[in-house]
């Protein structure tokens, strides 16, 4: 099925493999919550769901996701419903303080 649908034109996205750990992070987080939280809502690194890695890597993943959905997004929306979009200004990067202690791994 997967020959006849690239005949077509059809292409593939991979979603990214996410550990186990954070898999059990995100149900404990959920269970907490009261209520399904989305990856947006785990990935968010000053978030109290999951610590900062784990948050990174659900970052991670979603990158991954979004670069390969953007790819094929031509194939997912038809160009005349795609509404023109302007330009946002970058905002000037200020890293946000974390709650978490650095780490000095030198030492």
């Amino acid at each position: 099925m997967e020959t006849e649908l690239k005949k077509f034109g059809a292409r593939e996205i991979t979603l990214p493999v996410v550990t186990s750990i954070t898999l059990l992070a995100i149900k404990r987080a959920e269970a907490k919550a009261g209520r399904k939280l989305s990856f947006a809502e785990v990935a968010i690194p000053d978030a109290p769901h999951l610590e900062m890695m784990l948050a990174g890597e659900m970052q991670w993943a979603m990158q991954q996701m979004f670069r390969q959905y953007d790819a094929v997004a031509d194939l997912l929306v038809p160009a005349e419903q795609i509404p023109e979009v302007e330009p946002q200004p970058e905002l000037a990067a200020t890293p946000a303080r974390s709650k978490q202690p650095m780490l000095n791994l030198g030492e």
